[in-house]
């Protein structure tokens, strides 16, 4: 195989992610109401919450109707921390579709599994969550996810099952056939 710089960044995307969906098992979920985009612009009234959001921010599951938007916090103290979800049309999130506070208890290590439902089928979303500190709202990344198209469309899928992976002995490089048949 030629390793090129695609093939290397390609690498580098698929290790990203099993190592962020590797640290979703065993978090909380909350039945109430899937890629992450560089910052966009932050309201003024919004700091980087960067170093409260270690894992940064996950989509998943997208159905027509809806999808699962998770995080982690860390502050540090141990204690049930609450969190708003943000959830808009665009970018700017002018055009917020929701807008709830949650609670990511420490029970769960502070992970926060939300359903997000009531949306439009094969539309994206973008989505954040905010952490409120000393009066202070901190930010994590922004989000980018798509629900899946209607039932009744005629919109070409592909899908790729894995399972058994062992993180220790770091095959990730196996993926990479999965990302050249896209």
């Amino acid at each position: 195989m030629i390793y090129n710089r695609r093939k290397f960044i390609k690498t580098l995307a698929v290790s990203a992610g099993v190592v962020v969906t590797s640290s979703l098992i065993g978090c909380g979920s909350s039945d109430k109401k899937a890629d992450v985009v560089e910052p966009g612009p932050v309201e003024p009234s919004l700091l980087d919450g960067s170093q409260y959001f270690p894992q940064s921010v996950v989509s998943g599951d997208p159905r027509a109707d809806s999808v699962i938007l998770w995080t982690r916090v860390d502050d540090a103290s141990g204690a049930d921390i609450s969190l708003m979800l943000q959830v808009a049309t665009d970018e700017a999130f002018a055009s917020l579709v929701v807008e709830e506070t949650f609670d990511a208890l420490a029970t769960y290590d502070n992970c926060l599994k939300i359903r997000v439902t009531e949306l439009n089928a094969g539309q994206h979303y973008y989505y954040r969550f905010v952490y409120q500190s000393d009066g202070k709202n901190y930010s994590s990344r922004i989000g980018r996810t798509k629900t899946a198209a209607a039932p009744d469309s005629d919109s070409k899928v592909k899908f790729a099952y894995v399972s058994c992976q062992d993180y220790i002995g770091r095959y990730f490089n196996n993926y990479l056939s999965l990302l050249d048949k896209r």
